[in-house]
């Protein structure tokens, strides 16, 4: 097995995650601050692409360093770069990467919840569940990101509860992934 393959890999993953993290609070930034609708439709949109890229990038991690369908393999590439799976609980988390992964099933479980509620939902929303008067009767966000808390949360595909990934502490693991990168042998 070549390690170093996987190594490159791993830090090429990391690299599209952090750009994303930054690119997901720039345009958050920008959407909160702009008055102008087709700017904050275009800051929303971008927001959420990067959110779309940042999971998927944690996914393609966790795939490859902490997969149970092919463990004896991730074991052999933590080994290699000195990685404890219990250090990196958001990278190694299932649920998020199987958030976009089976984002098919989150759908069906939102028409799901619809049907049965007749309830409303929303989907991309940028703020916290209360700071619009009519979101306050809404009871199910398909995707939200809420910057003052820096937590992206998405329904989850198998109730009707939100999942959370703090990008500060996403953020931390990446960085301490690249550190781990950097310092094994090349």
């Amino acid at each position: 097995m070549d390690e170093f393959f996987y190594k490159s890999q791993l830090s090429l993953q990391a690299k599209f995650a952090l750009y994303s993290i930054y690119e997901i609070r720039e345009n958050a930034n920008d959407y909160l601050l702009s008055h102008d609708k087709e700017h904050k439709i275009m800051y929303k949109e971008k927001c959420f692409y990067y959110i779309q890229n940042l999971l998927c990038a944690q996914g393609n991690i966790s795939n490859v360093l902490f997969n149970n369908v092919t463990k004896k393999r991730c074991q052999r590439i933590c080994d290699f770069l000195h990685i404890n799976e219990n250090d990196y609980e958001l990278l190694s988390d299932k649920n998020i990467r199987n958030s976009s992964e089976h984002f098919d099933d989150r759908l069906d479980k939102l028409n799901q919840i619809v049907d049965e509620t007749g309830g409303a939902y929303v989907d991309c929303h940028i703020g916290s569940r209360d700071d619009v008067p009519m979101l306050k009767d809404v009871d199910t966000f398909l995707r939200r990101y809420s910057p003052a808390e820096s937590t992206i949360y998405f329904l989850d595909r198998n109730s009707k509860n939100e999942l959370a990934v703090n990008i500060d502490l996403l953020e931390s693991e990446l960085k301490c992934l690249a550190v781990h990168l950097a310092l094994a042998p090349i």
